[in-house]
């Protein structure tokens, strides 16, 4: 643990890496066998939440690049900007 410590601690730079003989003497503890599995079902479904998250995020990120400029100028106004994210979909 000591050698996680200082690797933590120490950590002010962009390009701190651990060393792998101090990640070597670093014990590691594993759940019980009857964790395991609720635990694994509750991160993949979290992940699962995320990865969604972040396809939606994309997907809505270009409508929105394109509406902000149009509706910010004047050029479209916002009872016809429906109409214009059809055309992009």
């Amino acid at each position: 643990m000591g050698a996680l410590f200082y690797f933590c601690s120490d950590a002010s730079t962009s390009h701190q890496r651990i060393q792998p003989l101090d990640l070597a003497d670093t014990d590691i503890v594993l759940p019980a066998q009857n964790l395991r599995l609720p635990f694994h079902k509750y991160i993949a479904s979290t992940l699962a939440k995320l990865l969604l998250s972040k396809t939606m995020a994309v997907s809505l990120a270009k409508p929105c690049d394109t509406l902000l400029p149009k509706l910010i100028s004047g050029e479209l106004r916002v009872k016809d900007a429906e109409r214009f994210v059809g055309e992009l979909a």
